[in-house]
């Protein structure tokens, strides 16, 4: 069981071991999606090949030309993450969101969540600090989660394992999980599961009811998950209830863990903003796994971000979600 209130703060890198792409993967896929060298040139029109999806956005009144100026501006770009390119250019907010839609929920597999081998199953690692004897003493776990991902694989895994580690039913599972670990999606995510539409009353006018792994869905589907997805920029930063909420976890936090995260400048920087990290108290321990990142970018962040220690940090050997789990935080 975690018994100190604990936050895990979520990037692409905490999914990717699930199937999941990383975040200048996703803008590749989103790219491929609307093959503009495939265009033909009819004076100054261009015209995509037609495929299911392209003919979906066609009838949402998308045209040809704006389809390829969105694809040519991203690419163009060479921006890291979509959200990103969609947080400068309002324009295509509405396109990037259905793209955005239309790439990941294919990456939803239950059957490659739940039968991942090998060490790399960070989730696992995890679910075994939390689980109990019995569920009434797994609600007193002392856990939050703040994901900048869109996929909604650590909320599946916990419920199945919940379900199957206890005998209890779906709904039961959904309200030990919903009353035990905040999962506080910051850009929204890929819909809502059945159970969670029904003890949260929420309707189906407004909200897209999709359960996790379900690839049988048209694009009128697609459009209704897209949104759920929010982007968040300077206009609308104090409007967002997942910021707000993020907030008032880390206000009463005692420790944080930044696991898959890129620390790019402006999750950063409204993070600090936001949720006020670096006047945590100085003994509040703040670990984080920075695979991929060089020295030289770890020193930087560190000489940025005061409340980061040199000592919890990591970013080569042991930096992996599961080898840092297992080596560097005491859950």
């Amino acid at each position: 069981m975690i018994e100190t209130p604990t936050t895990l703060i979520l990037g692409a890198g905490a999914s990717m071991p699930y199937g999941f792409p990383s975040g200048s993967k996703l803008v590749d896929d989103i790219i491929n999606l609307l093959p503009v060298n495939n265009y033909i040139i009819r004076g100054e029109t261009y015209r995509l090949p037609s495929n299911k999806f392209i003919d979906s956005l066609r009838k949402l009144n998308y045209n040809d030309n704006f389809l390829c100026q969105f694809s040519e501006s991203l690419k163009g770009s060479k921006l890291y993450s979509i959200d990103s390119f969609l947080e400068i250019n309002e324009q295509y907010r509405d396109l990037g969101k259905l793209c955005i839609a239309q790439v990941l929920y294919k990456y939803e597999d239950a059957n490659n969540l739940l039968n991942i081998e090998g060490e790399e199953d960070w989730y696992k690692i995890l679910w075994n600090k939390l689980k109990t004897k019995n569920i009434d003493q797994f609600k007193n776990n002392k856990l939050s989660v703040i994901t900048y991902n869109y996929d909604r694989s650590l909320a599946y895994y916990l419920l199945n394992c919940i379900k199957n580690t206890y005998g209890v039913n779906d709904s039961n599972a959904y309200i030990a999980l919903r009353d035990t670990i905040k999962i506080i999606h910051i850009h929204g995510k890929l819909g809502y599961f059945d159970v969670e539409m029904e003890h949260n009353k929420l309707k189906r006018d407004d909200f897209f009811e999709y359960n996790y792994g379900n690839n049988q869905i048209d694009t009128y589907d697609v459009n209704l998950i897209s949104k759920s997805i929010k982007i968040i920029h300077d206009d609308n930063i104090n409007e967002s209830e997942e910021l707000k909420q993020a907030n008032e976890i880390l206000a009463s936090t005692e420790r944080v863990c930044f696991l898959g995260f890129g620390f790019a400048e402006d999750n950063m920087n409204r993070l600090k903003f936001n949720f006020n990290l670096s006047s945590m108290p100085s003994h509040m321990p703040v670990y984080a796994s920075a695979l991929g990142l060089s020295n030289l970018q770890v020193e930087r962040l560190l000489m940025k971000y005061k409340f980061l220690n040199k000592h919890h940090i990591h970013n080569q050997g042991g930096a992996e979600c599961h080898e840092f789990l297992k080596h560097h935080i005491l859950l």
